[in-house]
């Protein structure tokens, strides 16, 4: 991701006009991929990758905004080059 773009998101979200966090719900809407589905995003591996963290009781997780729209952007370029 470019410096200037990620730096502008992360102005966004320090103002809040842009959420800091997704829910696991959202994240799978936004990636729009039958490969990352819900319970693979809940897998260990996807915890550092997408700055994930664990919201309330239960199974419910929030994801770091940024971290997810770098991610979105990594498996689009791998698509490209495939």
């Amino acid at each position: 991701m470019q410096e200037n773009l990620k730096h502008t998101i992360a102005n966004l979200i320090a103002v809040d006009a842009l959420n800091g966090s997704m829910t696991t719900s959202k994240v799978v809407r936004f990636l729009n991929n039958k490969k990352y589905h819900s319970e693979k995003l809940r897998s260990p591996e996807f915890a550092e990758i997408l700055g994930r963290r664990r919201s309330g009781a239960g199974r419910n997780f929030l994801f770091n905004t940024l971290k997810v729209i770098e991610f979105k952007e990594r498996i689009e370029a791998k698509a490209v080059f495939s």
